[in-house]
């Protein structure tokens, strides 16, 4: 979301609309205060990280809860909802005629 709020309130009237990502770059290239956007660039990322790891765990465990509720094991996908390949065709052993050989 940082274009949308940086083309289009660039922070805002007194920085009402100001996002972490549109200071950063007020920080840096407005004020030349370069080291200090690095430092909020290293942390802003490992806020998001740390945020995208801790929704990832929320979501196995939640998908393990509905997995016990369905009587399942929680650490192997059901036989139901695993990948099995169709069953192969049977084999006719009755030859074809002349004619259903061209066709085929």
């Amino acid at each position: 979301s940082f274009d949308l709020f940086y083309v289009l309130t660039n922070g805002g009237p007194y920085h009402s609309t100001e996002i972490p990502t549109t200071y950063l770059v007020q920080s840096v290239f407005h004020t030349g205060q370069v080291g200090y956007g690095s430092a909020m660039a290293v942390v802003l990322t490992a806020v998001v990280i740390a945020i995208g790891l801790i929704a990832t765990t929320l979501r196995r465990r939640g998908e393990r809860g509905e997995r016990r509720e369905r009587g399942q094991r929680p650490d192997r996908p059901s036989r139901r909802t695993a990948h099995t390949p169709p069953p192969a065709p049977a084999a006719t052993t009755a030859p074809l005629s002349p004619a259903k050989e061209l066709v085929r």
